[in-house]
C-alpha cells in the first residue's frame, strides 16, 4: 500500500513539474513571438 501511495505522489509531482515547465515555455514563446504575434 505504501508503494502505491509513494508512486502516486511521485507521478503527481512529475505531472506538476511538467505542467509548470510547459507554462514557462509557453510564456517564453509568446514573448519571443514564436506564434507570429
Amino acid at each position: 500500500m505504501l508503494d502505491v501511495m509513494s508512486k502516486l505522489i511521485f507521478d503527481n509531482r512529475f505531472i506538476a513539474v511538467m505542467f509548470v515547465a510547459l507554462l514557462f515555455v509557453n510564456a517564453f514563446a509568446i514573448q519571443s513571438g514564436w506564434y507570429g504575434a
